[in-house]
């Protein structure tokens, strides 16, 4: 399985089926941040703690068995054009 290739469905699938940690799909959207944003300038923001964070909570959220989101576990890029609260 290439993370890469998958859409965000087949991601949260593979995360609900235990395939992959959301600690892992977040470490590897963030190298492909690191290895390609220099060329497509796509990123303005990025906070990688508050990401990993979010990671261990789904993560632990999974390991008690509650009740998640259809796309927990799946790191989400937020377009510039929406404000979030409290974010610059």
């Amino acid at each position: 399985m290439s993370l890469a290739t998958l859409s965000m469905t087949e991601t949260a699938q593979a995360f609900a089926r235990g395939e992959v940690t959301a600690e892992a799909l977040v470490e590897h959207t963030l190298a492909r941040v690191a290895a390609h944003d220099a060329k497509t300038n796509a990123v303005i923001r990025l906070d990688a703690e508050e990401a990993r964070a979010a990671a261990r909570a789904a993560a632990q959220a999974r390991a008690k068995g509650a009740a998640l989101g259809p796309l927990a576990g799946v790191p989400m890029p937020h377009k510039n054009t929406y404000y979030r609260a409290g974010k610059v």
